[in-house]
């Protein structure tokens, strides 16, 4: 019976750590044009690639301040999901990047900013 009861609560403690557990992604930094001066008042999406397993996907947005600065974050599963950063302001071409969440870390951990250059539209 005791052995019974160890097997139950490992299971239970291995279930917990191994599903109960959220990741969480976060990216912040600036938005500039090509001469490094700051776009204020663009829209920076940040969302998961895929929807979860219940369909969801889970996304952050902001708009840049005067500095061009944006800082955003969400909880997902604890996987190294797909993630996109998208901008966008009118009269700039809109800007993309697709990475994985471990590679978000990594610029936060190694950059501490992820800095976007975007191209003007051409003139009619």
């Amino acid at each position: 019976m005791r052995r019974q009861v160890d097997l139950l609560i490992v299971t239970a403690i291995l279930a917990v750590v191994g599903f109960g557990c959220d990741g969480h992604s976060q990216i912040a930094g600036g938005v500039y044009d090509k001469h490094d001066r700051p776009v204020s008042g663009a829209m920076v999406v940040f969302e998961l690639v895929e929807p979860d397993s219940h369909g969801h996907r889970e996304e952050d947005h902001v708009i840049t301040d005067e500095s061009g600065r944006f800082s955003l974050g969400f909880t997902h599963s604890p996987w190294d999901d797909r993630v996109s950063v998208c901008v966008r302001k009118e009269g700039y071409k809109p800007y993309c990047r697709e990475m994985t969440t471990s590679e978000t870390r990594k610029i936060m951990d190694q950059q501490h900013e992820m800095k976007v250059v975007l191209e003007k539209e051409p003139e009619p």
